[in-house]
Order: structure tokens, then sequence, then C-alpha cells
């Protein structure tokens, strides 16, 4: 089936199909999360550290600063950070492919690389942004790949350290993130323990790992006390902590949909992935006789992975689509070791051709499954490439979710504000679309620049008192989750302090009276 040998070319071709995959992904603008990135990256380009006199309320600082080195060295736009994360996410499925060749074989890698190239090009795991979560995917697959490549004997503490940087990492991203990580590491050293009886070792491994995560972590509490933001900066786990009251869903609040969500989630984006990745589970234990302790061991890793997956996704049982992206090493592996057994299976009963029809049928079924629901943003794409049609055609038919209208209207708004105040103004946007601070180029007039942060961080009658002395208050036209459309001490002090300047795409904009 597969016919390329040299390592080389397994990964120009890797690479070659995520750029084929994700080149449309240059085209589209930032959303809320990406434009909440961009806004705190400038700003930190501008020489404003984070958690000064701006924060990200409950999050760590990681994809911030990856933000303002791509800006720095590629410039202040979409495509510096869309680029970025291209090579990014080109090494991650690299480290996949290499992940599952270790765990089992070349098929098992290559299937699992194609899966996951898939994956992160699909929108409803809003692949094609630039969320937090498609930069931790890496580091969680470089621990594992560590993992996975441990020696049975000897110290190996070398790569126990990596694997606490690269945990670190993870952590430094997004805190709850680090929670696959340790998972895995715990696993395997249990296993370790149990194959081995060399507690000693184990526990130095894991105390090795323990220490590579403080390697990473420490420097940055270090910086942000030397410039006097640690208690700033510790700030994000307070908000943290009532940010996951704030943000629970108001539907699905049952301890079933912890599971049934990820699992419809993953169904909408690849259902025969996620079918033969629970396959895939399922026959594990099944078929571990079958298997070397070793290779058992390796395996053990993955289903853990699995299991991870959801309990780093729900902390805050927000369920929002983007957090399900950290199931794809899993679902891809599990899904591409099943299809290995099947296609085995067959084989030994219709020989080479039964093997490797099965094989490339699976393959063309997951492509066809995975092309559907993107079909029409890629033939939009595929008209405004070729001059067929305008880029706001592009963005309109293209993006699903009416995302291409607001992204217009937003670049509206944001031209209204450049066109009708100073670059020194402040402004404050009650709204979900965090994208207008960028794509303005002003200044939030308080710190935490998304509206639920107002009610969660303790200051709410500071904060509440600053924002009226921003030059502009823009109020969007939709219920945001979590908070009010319009919450009584908003109105009240935009009657008494502000006045109507005017109305754009439906969104009102005030002017304070001086």
């Amino acid at each position: 089936m597969f016919r390329i040998r040299s390592e080389w070319g397994i990964a120009a071709a890797l690479i070659l199909l995520v750029l084929l995959l994700r080149a449309p992904s240059f085209y589209v603008p930032f959303e809320n999360d990406s434009g909440d990135h961009a806004y705190h990256g400038r700003l930190i380009l501008r020489g404003e550290p984070l958690y000064g006199e701006h924060h990200p309320d409950h999050h760590m600082p990681g994809v911030f600063y990856t933000y303002a080195l791509a800006f720095a060295v590629f410039g202040e736009s979409v495509a510096a950070i869309k680029g970025v994360l291209l090579v990014w996410i080109m090494a991650t499925v690299y480290l996949i492919y290499r992940l599952g060749r270790r765990m089992a074989n070349r098929r098992v890698g290559l299937l699992a690389a194609l899966g996951a190239a898939l994956l992160f090009a699909t929108w409803e795991l809003s692949a094609f942004s630039a969320r937090t979560e498609l930069f931790v995917v890496l580091p969680q697959v470089g621990v594992a790949l560590l993992l996975a490549g441990r020696k049975r004997n000897g110290g190996d503490y070398g790569r126990f350290l990596g694997i606490g940087v690269l945990a670190g990492l993870a952590f430094l991203f997004k805190a709850n993130y680090i929670i696959a990580p340790a998972g895995l590491v715990a696993v395997a050293l249990l296993w370790d323990l149990w194959a081995e009886r060399r507690w000693q070792q184990i526990v130095a491994r894991g105390a090795t790992a323990v220490l590579g995560v403080v390697v990473i972590v420490l420097p940055v509490f270090l910086y942000f006390a030397a410039i006097g933001l640690l208690d700033r900066f510790l700030l994000v786990f307070q908000i943290g902590e009532k940010y996951l009251t704030a943000r629970q869903h108001p539907t699905f609040t049952g301890p079933e949909h912890r599971l049934l969500v990820p699992l419809a989630v993953l169904a909408r984006s690849n259902a025969l992935l996620l079918v033969a990745a629970i396959a895939g589970l399922l026959f594990l234990p099944l078929t571990r006789r079958q298997r070397t302790g070793s290779e058992n061991g390796q395996l053990a890793l993955l289903a853990a992975w699995f299991g991870l997956a959801f309990v780093e996704t729900n902390v805050s049982r927000s369920y929002l689509q983007h957090y399900y992206v950290m199931f794809i090493p899993s679902v891809t592996l599990l899904a591409a070791w099943f299809v290995d057994k099947l296609a085995r299976d067959v084989g030994r009963k219709w020989g080479k051709r039964g093997e490797t029809a099965v094989t490339a049928a699976v393959l063309l079924l997951v492509v066809l499954v995975n092309f559907l629901p993107n079909f029409t943003f890629y033939r939009e794409y595929g008209r405004y490439v070729s001059g067929q049609e305008s880029y706001e055609d592009f963005l309109v038919n293209g993006l699903p979710d009416d995302a291409g209208m607001v992204a217009l209207e937003m670049a509206d708004l944001a031209a209204y504000i450049q066109a009708h105040s100073l670059p020194d103004d402040t402004i404050y946007f009650w709204s979900n679309f965090m994208e207008l601070y960028f794509l303005a180029d002003r200044h939030a007039v308080i710190d935490t620049i998304w509206p639920i942060a107002v009610s969660v961080t303790g200051e709410d009658a500071h904060k509440r008192e600053k924002i009226f002395t921003a030059t502009l208050i823009i109020i969007d036209n939709y219920t945001i989750v979590g908070v009010e459309t319009m919450p009584d001490w908003l109105a009240a002090g935009l009657a008494k302090q502000y006045e109507l300047e005017g109305e754009i795409d439906g969104r009102l904009v005030y002017r304070r009276q001086t």
C-alpha cells in the first residue's frame, strides 16, 4: 500500500499534505480567541508585559508570547501567525507518524499521520483558527514519543528531563493541558514498576520529569517576579477557579455530557475515525496475548491518552469545539492501529491484495468523510484564488456559521473606530468578538477584555467604574454566554455618561461626554 521507503520522503509527503490542506487558513481572519491572542501579542511587542496593563484572565503566557515572537519576526498579520502554526502542525503530524511507527509499525504511523493531517484541517474542530489548543498538541505528542522510546534498563534521565520540559511547555500554554503529559508519565512509570520492580529507578525517573517541568516553568515565574508582576500573574489561577463556575454550560449539566459531548464533536469531525478508534480501544485488551510486554506497555499509553483527553478537556465544562483538538493524536493512532489489525486479519485469509484493498478502502472513506463537511470552504477558496469571486464573497460563502459575515462586520466596526478616535483613545467592547481590539488597534480601557472577566475577577466595582472612562463603548447585538446582553449597571452608566453616536452593523457605538 505505502511505497515510500525513505524517512525523508515520508516527511516531505506529510509536510506537503499539511500545506495543501491548511493553505486556505492564511485567508481566514482572526476570530475571537485568536484576536484576543493577537491583541495581547501586539502589546507585548510594544513593551507592555503580559499581566500588567493587559491581563488574559485565566490564561497562561505561552500562546501570547508565541504571537509576539511571530509578529516580531514576520510582522503583525494573520499570515505571520498562520505561517508559524503551519510549521508547528507539520511537525506535529510528522511526530504522530513517528509515534505510530514506534508503538506499532510504519503503516500505523502513516495512517495516523494522514488522519491527523485531515483533522487539523476541519471546521468542526476550529482547526483553521490559531487557538491555543493547536499549539499544545505538539509538546504532548513529544512527551508520548519520548515515553514510547524509553529504555527498560538504566536511568535514561536525560529523556525524562526532556519529558518534563515538554510537559512544562504544555502547562505554559494552558495549565490544564499538563494533565495528559502527567498522566502518561504516571502510567508509564507504574507499568515499568510492575514489569521491572526497580522502584528506586522509577522514583528517580519521576523526580527527573518533575525537575524538567521546574526547569521550564520556574524561569517564567521568576521573570514576572523580577518585573513586579508575580501577584498579577498568579491571578490566572484565582480567575481560572471562578471561571470554571461562570462558564459551566447552562444545558449540558449532567456528568454523562463529559463523555457524550466530546464524542459528538469528534463524530461530527470524522465519524469513521472515531468508530475505528473506539474499536481499537476495545480490541487492544483482547489481543494483548499476541504482543510482547513492551508492546502492550506502548499501547497502554495510547489507551490512557484517549481517556486523559476527556479529563483535561472537561475541566471548564463549557464544551467548546476547539478543545477537542486535543483528541487528535490518540484518536488517529487508535484508529490506525485498528485499521492495521483489520487489514492484517483480512490479509491472512485473502492475501496481500485483500490487505491492501481494505487499507485503501478505509483510507478513501476517511478522506471522503472528512472532506464533505469542508467541501464548501474549499470550493469557495478555489473560486477566490482563481479570481472567480471576491475575498468578501469567499468569507461569506465559504466560512460556516456566519463567521465570514462577522469578520467583515468587525472590519467595518474597526475602520469606524479608527476614523472616529485617536490612537491613544481607549475603548471597551461588550461582546465576544475580541478581534476588534486588534483590528481597531486601540487599547482596552481595562486590563481584562472579555466581558465575563468583569464578574469573576473579584474586582467588579473597580472594573465597572473604570469602563466608564473609555472614549468609546460598543455594545454588541447578541447574548454572550455567561453574561447578560446589557446588564443594568452597564445601561445605567451609558445613560449617565455617554451618548449614542451611531450604529454599525447592528452594534451600538457610545461616546463619552466630557
